[in-house]
């Protein structure tokens, strides 16, 4: 299904002119597992619950998909469609030259 882009830049600034600020205090990947696990032992939830790391992959792979078929997509992501197109990847040469070679 082919739809035509959103109007508006998606680069612009917000329509009220006012900056956001998103809060966070920086970090790594060791830092979330270190958290991880304090959270297991004082019993509380994570500061990067697995609940909402889904939603991260639902984004990056509904990116991936429309990459590959050049078409928008909708969310949640049609699981067939995609675990077809990751069926149809497998053993394919990277796109830009790059990965495997051939002995």
């Amino acid at each position: 299904m082919t739809r035509p882009a959103a109007p508006g830049d998606p680069f612009a600034p917000p329509a009220d002119g006012k900056p956001q600020t998103v809060a966070g205090g920086g970090g790594d990947h060791v830092d979330l597992y270190r958290d991880l696990a304090a959270a297991i032992q004082a019993g509380r939830a994570p500061v990067a619950p697995g609940s909402e790391a889904i939603v991260t992959l639902e984004l990056a792979n509904a990116i991936n998909y429309s990459s590959h078929t050049r078409d928008a997509v909708d969310l949640p992501l049609d699981r067939a469609a995609y675990s077809a197109l990751l069926k149809s990847l497998q053993g394919a040469e990277p796109a830009l030259g790059g990965g495997r070679r051939q002995a």
